[in-house]
């Protein structure tokens, strides 16, 4: 669940690198060839952050999904997503930091 946990937050960071990849190498290949293949700046940001929109509501859920604790009958409570672990313990404590950089960056 962690190693899930940490590479979903992560995507969202990893798709604005493969955009920028993108970007910088259209202007390699516009100086190269001397044609007007160059990505511009705003459509760029304009493709990655509709991206971001259009997946706000996955985006967030995920990044909350850590703080959604459901008690059991035996008076413990666990993730609601992972059963197996239990809320403010050592598992969930390590994967609270990732929770609020992604709830930080991502909602606000």
């Amino acid at each position: 669940f962690q190693k899930t946990m940490i590479l979903r937050a992560v995507g969202p960071i990893l798709v604005a690198i493969l955009i920028a990849f993108t970007f910088l190498c259209s202007h390699v290949v516009k100086r190269l060839s001397g044609k007007e293949v160059a990505f511009d700046v705003n459509r760029t940001l304009n493709i990655y952050f509709s991206l971001i929109f259009t997946f706000f509501a996955g985006i967030s859920a995920m990044a909350l999904a850590m703080f959604k604790c459901t008690e059991n009958p035996n008076g413990l409570d666990t993730l609601a997503q992972d059963q197996s672990i239990l809320c403010y313990e050592s598992d969930w404590n390590g994967m609270v930091g990732v929770a609020v950089v992604a709830v930080i960056l991502y909602i606000f």
